[in-house]
């Protein structure tokens, strides 16, 4: 196919040098800007109306309808009533625990948040891997370091969004380096990825990888049932030895977790196609709405959603849990940010693999999972099983219902008192084995030798570290019931926060041999009685006629 030219009076093509080659293709770029503003705006508008038609036939009709997109996966929810509660996600009922005001000081530690300690580590590793060094300002490492969450609104988020991406020109020496300096890849509003995927906008930016939306041109709109773009979302790995493996697993993963319809069935997060764009890996995803980090804040005023709600999605956690067994997966790395939830707001999905392994694979790792949901045996050094991510998971349904975080550790250590604050002391047989892979490791101990814990506590002024020795009793000094239900709530309600206190004490065994099995929680009564449930009373034998017999 010709090069494009200039036209002269008599239609023979003329060619172009290249200042003026350039100047067109500026023009062509802009012009397709324009265009896309002019269809987001388009799009909008036509949104809004369809909003109004739909609240109108609502009213009209006392139903509610609609259609999925293209991609969207329709998740068959067992009960009918799972569809209702979904449907409008509510705050937890405010209880005398919860500050009085959204402005009133809460203890930080507490609040919804996230530690992510390997991708601390992951920093110094490519630093060392690649020479560089670390910057000079901690303020800057904050900035240019920072895990985006991949569905957020926040300030920080909108700001990387509007952030230009790199020009590459008409120079054809610089249009060959399509990385910047860390190695992410330099992209450009409209591009075409794959020459099928045009990049419409950022949504997020972490340690691993680059997330952008895009609209997949194989399905133009016009050709949609629905008439709409078909969205997804593209995950592009970093340029780096270490980045690429974790990309080359997790795209494993994802194609075994799939495999006759597993992931559309056991809210596995779906993979629709994958490519080398500029050589980086791409997995392109269906597009989701947000994470239960989002789900909290956004629906829970992060103070909890309701028991309902909990109920319905830690059923679906435990169903995603059970095929990574089938599959031998451990996912290692479970928290809100890692599961999403669709657009319709009815079904959650398990995402980024990328710190998996098989179960014949897993080695041992004090900093596997962010801290904040790590199981204790990481943090003892003991071998490790499924269970982590039982352990994950429960962690997750505890911050869901009461909007805070469970284990809110500052260190492996701090982390060990507060498993030991709310479900007592770890079994002897277990210190053991933890002092003796941790001396065989190389790693301080955190027990004597007569099985009491060293508390590493740091002094405020002088910044030094102390060692407090602890006796920690059988029993548990925090009582986990009251810290889901400070107060006295309805019948219904108390008894569903019951059952939710039961099965976190079972899912979060400090003794992973005496921990809950999947099974056990997807039969357990949280789960599978439904709310309002009102159990029958036992009739008794009218005393005549047991006197009579």
């Amino acid at each position: 196919m010709q090069d494009h030219g200039a036209f002269d009076d008599d239609g023979v093509i003329v060619e172009e040098d290249e200042e003026e080659k350039a100047e067109r293709e500026r023009k062509e770029r802009k012009e397709r800007m324009e265009k896309i503003k002019a269809e987001a705006a388009k799009k909008a508008e036509e949104k809004a109306a369809e909003i109004a038609k739909e609240e109108a036939e609502k009213r009209a009709n006392g139903t509610a309808s609609g259609e999925a997109s293209p991609l969207a996966i329709d998740v068959e929810i067992e009960e009918e009533n799972d569809r209702q509660i979904l449907a409008a996600i509510t705050p937890r009922a405010k209880t005398a625990g919860d500050p009085d005001s959204d402005n009133e000081e809460e203890d930080e530690e507490m609040r919804a948040g996230d530690v992510d300690e390997l991708g601390a580590e992951a920093r110094k590793e490519l630093e060392r891997a690649t020479g560089l060094s670390p910057r000079k300002s901690k303020q800057a490492d904050l900035e240019q370091n920072i895990v985006y969450d991949i569905f957020d609104k926040s300030d920080t988020v909108a700001k990387a969004r509007e952030v230009k991406a790199i020009d590459r020109g008409t120079n054809a020496l610089a249009t060959e380096n399509f990385d910047d300096k860390e190695g992410y890849l330099t992209f450009q509003m409209g591009e075409l990825f794959f020459d099928r995927y045009e990049v419409k906008r950022v949504l997020g930016k972490g340690v691993f990888s680059t997330v952008l939306g895009a609209e997949d041109t194989k399905y133009p709109k016009e050709q949609t049932k629905d008439k709409k773009p078909v969205n997804v979302a593209i995950k592009i790995i970093r340029n780096n030895d270490m980045m690429a493996k974790c990309g080359a697993k997790e795209l494993e993963f994802l194609k075994l977790l799939a495999k006759d319809g597993g992931a559309e069935k056991h809210h596995i997060v779906q993979l629709s196609d994958d490519f080398v764009h500029h050589g980086h890996m791409c997995l392109v995803f269906e597009p989701m709405a947000m994470n239960l980090r989002e789900v909290i804040k956004k629906f829970g005023h992060n103070r909890g959603i309701n028991i309902e709600g909990v109920q319905v999605f830690s059923k679906q956690m435990f169903q995603a849990l059970k095929h990574l067994r089938k599959c031998k997966i451990v996912h290692a790395d479970i928290k809100p940010d890692n599961i999403l939830i669709n657009e319709r707001h009815n079904a959650i999905k398990v995402c980024d693999f990328g710190s998996g392994s098989y179960i014949n694979e897993c080695d041992i790792t004090p900093y596997l999972v962010s801290r904040w949901y790590r199981a204790p045996e990481i943090t003892l050094c003991l071998r490790y099983d499924y269970s982590i991510d039982l352990w994950s998971i429960a962690c997750c349904m505890y911050e869901l219902y009461t909007g805070k975080v469970m284990f809110p550790g500052n260190s492996n250590n701090d982390m060990l008192r507060r498993f030991m604050e709310t479900q007592g002391r770890f079994p002897n047989k277990l210190i053991k084995r933890s002092t003796k892979k941790m001396i065989e490791l190389g790693r301080p101990v955190d027990f004597t030798d007569d099985f009491k814990f060293m508390r590493i506590m740091i002094d405020k002024i002088t910044k030094k570290e102390t060692v407090k020795i602890l006796t920690i009793d059988e029993k548990p000094v925090k009582d986990l019931l009251k810290q889901l239900m400070p107060t006295q709530l309805q019948p219904d309600q108390a008894r569903k926060v019951k059952q939710l206190c039961d099965v976190l004490h079972g899912a979060l065994s400090l003794n992973p041999d005496n921990r809950f099995s999947i099974e056990q929680c997807l039969h357990h009564q949280f789960i599978k009685e439904p709310f309002g449930f009102v159990p029958k009373r036992r009739e008794q034998a009218p005393v005549n006629a047991t006197l009579a017999t």
